[in-house]
């Protein structure tokens, strides 16, 4: 059982997958399996990876046999794994309903943060939720705790955000602890991340011009824009955008054909948010 075959869950492709057995030493998670269950249509299974727990001790010539149902060295478990998992098979017994009811696991992005939403029908025993995260093809980290709620008969909501991360795919799961230990985890979710544009000014090209220029600006989100130009004074000479845009990156022609030369500002407001910037007109 320590250097055995193993079975790995995928409880997204099936989630009546359970793991009953895992290797010594390894968290009690969708790897490292040497006895595990599910229900398929109206039928059962139950998968042991390892031939000697029912070895009976007979065997062809040539093999290495085993003491597997009545071993000694694990108190006999082996016939107690099998006559449990055949009445299971058969209906007549089913496992005692885990100590977390988890009714909902949700990921949703907003700019470069996710917010994680889960809820619970009862607990008992919970001491709370370690949360995981991977990104393709990584181990899964905890990257926070939420406490549960001890033992309650009541719904309850839980959140958690995962906050500044970089654009890409991310995979959350909950990783349920008991307050004597025991885990269980959630079904992983997907979610991903792709971060809004700046908000930024760019300078006028040409500068100095004559008497054409053109700005470009980027927004980050979807609000009211305005692009002002304004003398050394202070004073309004002109507005080219008061309008509200979605997030994105623009260009604004700016014809001043009708002012004197000199040097002007230009000013870009979005939720309150300022830049300004200098131009020359030379004529």
């Amino acid at each position: 059982w320590s250097d055995g075959a193993t079975a790995t869950l995928y409880p997204a492709v099936d989630s009546t997958v359970t793991g009953v057995v895992w290797t010594s030493g390894t968290a009690h998670g969708n790897t490292n399996l040497m006895v595990a269950r599910a229900k398929y249509g109206s039928g059962r299974v139950v998968l042991v990876c390892d031939s000697s727990p029912a070895d009976d001790g007979t065997g062809a010539a040539g093999n290495t046999l085993y003491v597997g149902w009545l071993d000694p060295s694990v108190n006999g478990s082996h016939a107690a794994l099998h006559m449990n998992g055949s009445l299971w098979l058969a209906k007549v017994i089913e496992p005692v309903t885990l100590p977390v009811e988890l009714t909902s696991f949700t990921a949703s992005s907003s700019t470069n943060n996710v917010t994680l939403i889960w809820n619970t029908a009862t607990e008992l025993n919970n001491s709370g939720f370690s949360i995981e995260r991977s990104t393709l093809n990584n181990n899964f980290l905890q990257i926070g705790f939420v406490s549960g709620k001890g033992t309650t008969a009541k719904s309850s909501s839980y959140s958690f955000t995962d906050k500044n991360l970089a654009s890409g795919n991310y995979i959350y799961r909950l990783k349920q602890i008991d307050f004597d230990g025991h885990v269980n985890y959630s079904n992983n979710v997907n979610v991903d991340v792709a971060l809004m544009p700046n908000f930024s000014l760019d300078q006028n090209y040409p500068n100095p011009f004559n008497p054409s220029t053109s700005i470009s600006f980027t927004t980050a989100s979807n609000s009211l824009v305005t692009l002002k130009i304004y003398n050394t004074l202070g004073q309004l000479i002109k507005t080219l955008v008061n309008e509200i845009k979605p997030s994105g990156t623009y260009k604004v022609n700016f014809n001043a054909s009708d002012i004197p030369s000199g040097v002007y500002i230009y000013k870009l407001t979005s939720n309150s948010q300022i830049l300004t910037n200098k131009m020359i007109l030379i004529k």
